[in-house]
């Protein structure tokens, strides 16, 4: 994290280097940061192969009753998994 000088100096001089040493900063992180743009590449690809994975398996003659109770399944395990992982 930044060391942020909270003192009242009224020297313009330094208030406008600490401003450039600050946008030079984050320049830097949003760098090695990915962005939203990187990030919807992948998403879109995600959301497509579980489109895919769901007709899929309707055609190989899956009724309605068990697509929802796979489905379910999948979701609460899923669900679980993902409040182990956060906690």
């Amino acid at each position: 994290m930044n060391n942020i000088d909270y003192s009242w100096d009224e020297n313009k001089d330094s208030n406008e280097s600490l401003i450039e040493n600050n946008i030079e900063v984050s320049e830097n992180e949003e760098k090695d940061l990915p962005t939203r743009h990187n990030m919807q590449i992948m998403r879109r690809l995600f959301h497509m192969l579980n489109g895919f994975v769901i007709a899929t398996l309707y055609l190989i003659s899956f009724d309605h009753s068990q697509m929802v109770h796979l489905l379910g399944t999948i979701a609460c395990v899923l669900y679980v998994v993902e409040q182990i992982r956060i906690s």
